[in-house]
């Protein structure tokens, strides 16, 4: 890339080199790769915890005093479909399991109240259950959608006739910079590379998911070339010290 080499470690060791990305798709990752930081003079996104329970400030227990709706989702990324298949692969190689109790949850569900949410819900670690608080548009409801590298970003507003704004649901989507405190909310999880999904409700930034290993967007081609540049660059100014 740009005259610099790379190489993909799938062991935890260390290995010579200028800077090292933990690029792991797990929502928790193992401390043996996580401890391996303080081997790289950069090391980006060693981050050990992104589950819903670590990222999110609209976190409510049964007891809490909300009246408004609620919606309910998996703790793990990707619905704990990514651990439920390492489980899997573990059990096939007569491995143990690394992710005890994992299941998958795909769905998410939104209730009137706290009450209205099952009990079923409540006893289940599996799931968190949130303030809902969406960001309202005259088309339906909007997520924000924000892909960072060091100092390089792009983001963009998506809109959706359903209030879970899906790639398939979207009507419209638009580049726009980034809500100030979404800053605050990647400086607050230590994360250098990633993507976060956040809203703007009544004036308020609200952060919905983080996701430390963002994949391609199914974008024409041209597009794709400008935000692989765009994350190269940013890159390149961590290893410069930027």
């Amino acid at each position: 890339m740009r005259g610099h080499r790379f190489r993909i470690v799938k062991e935890p060791k260390p290995v010579g080199a200028d800077l090292a990305i933990l690029h792991t798709d797990c929502t928790i990752a193992d401390d043996e790769y996580v401890g391996l930081s303080s081997h790289f003079e950069h090391a980006v996104n060693f981050i050990k915890d992104i589950s819903k329970r670590k990222v999110s400030k609209s976190l409510l227990a049964r007891t809490d005093a909300w009246s408004g709706r609620v919606i309910v989702k998996s703790d793990l990324n990707y619905g704990g479909a990514v651990e439920v298949r390492r489980n899997e692969e573990a059990q096939k190689r007569g491995l143990p399991i690394p992710y005890p109790g994992a299941e998958v949850k795909p769905s998410y569900d939104i209730y009137d109240s706290i009450d209205a949410a099952p009990d079923a819900v409540w006893e289940d670690r599996g799931l968190v259950v949130e303030k809902f608080l969406p960001e309202l548009d005259p088309e339906g409801y909007a997520t924000r959608t924000w892909v960072f590298m060091g100092d390089k970003w792009s983001c963009m507003r998506h809109v959706s006739t359903e209030p879970i704004v899906k790639a398939r649901g979207i009507v419209k989507s638009e580049r726009i910079e980034p809500s100030p405190e979404i800053f605050e909310e990647r400086k607050r999880l230590g994360m250098d590379f990633g993507k976060f999904d956040y809203v703007e409700h009544e004036g308020r930034t609200v952060l919905l998911d983080a996701n430390r290993t963002p994949g391609i967007p199914n974008v024409p081609r041209r597009i794709r070339r400008i935000e692989g540049r765009n994350i190269a660059d940013g890159l390149l100014g961590i290893l410069k010290g930027r």
